[in-house]
């Protein structure tokens, strides 16, 4: 999993499956004795869907980050 704030990469996911292997136990003669199954579940992978960066919020001439000068409102009363 990525840390918040780091970029996305999409995913379409997968379905999980399962995978049973079988252990056959013979003696020296050959003949089998017993069997073993061992089961395995692999998990899916989630869907990922990256959401768009929002859009930077708009400059205006009154946002000392634009670099205008911006002269402060008068004190009411004062």
């Amino acid at each position: 999993m990525k840390p918040f704030g780091t970029s996305c990469s999409p995913s379409g996911g997968s379905s999980g499956f399962t995978v049973v292997n079988t252990r056959i136990i013979r003696d020296l003669t050959g003949t089998e004795q017993r069997r073993e199954d061992f089961t395995t579940v692999y998990n899916g992978q989630q869907n990922v869907v990256c959401q768009p960066a929002p859009d930077p919020a708009p400059t205006t001439a009154a946002d000392p980050a634009a670099g205008a000068a911006v002269t402060p409102d008068p004190v009411p009363g004062g």
